[in-house]
């Protein structure tokens, strides 16, 4: 498996990717499939600190992770990423999401993020046990707000501190 940064030539993949799993279903909020032309806007802001890398086998793309940055524009948040990350049917559990979250953690470091954030629907499990694999717990939650018709769940955010800004906790400011 070779691991590389997304290019626009990628981008029609990784939507297939991203597709499946809004068909398969409860591993997105996203209830029908979107286009290429409606994620384009998104799919540009992944340059620099906050690419899209990409999994491939014999050249095929069978998984991605993005980082996104989270609450755009707000400079004091500027250290924190949101990760996401889709694999292509029949790779699923073949430690696909496993090598790009390493990977993806590991250049968050070098990129200097703190904090990485996933936000994720609790009834997905193979998320949630990657996530906790990695060193990532639960910081939040937002109660009974996916809506997938029959079924109302939660959506967590799950986080990761990769340093603090001092490289100590002890400049934490305290809970008020």
């Amino acid at each position: 498996m070779e691991i590389k940064t997304a290019k626009p030539e990628d981008w029609p993949r990784i939507i297939e990717i991203y597709n499946q799993a809004v068909t398969d279903g409860r591993f997105t909020a996203d209830t029908r499939p979107v286009t290429l032309e409606e994620r384009q806007e998104w799919l540009q802001q992944h340059t620099g600190r906050y690419p899209i890398r990409i999994a491939l086998n014999d050249g095929t793309i069978i998984g991605w992770c993005g980082l996104s940055p989270w609450r755009p524009g707000r400079a004091a948040l500027a250290g924190t990423a949101e990760i996401s990350y889709y694999v292509a049917r029949g790779w699923r559990g073949k430690g696909v999401a496993d090598a790009l979250m390493k990977d993806v953690i590991d250049l968050s470091l070098a990129n200097g993020f703190q904090n990485l954030l996933a936000i994720l629907i609790a009834v997905n499990n193979a998320s949630l046990n990657l996530l906790r694999k990695h060193g990532f717990s639960r910081w939040g939650e937002l109660p009974g707000i996916v809506n997938f018709g029959p079924m109302v769940c939660s959506q967590y955010i799950y986080g990761k501190k990769l340093f603090s800004p001092s490289g100590s906790p002890s400049r934490l400011a305290p809970h008020l």
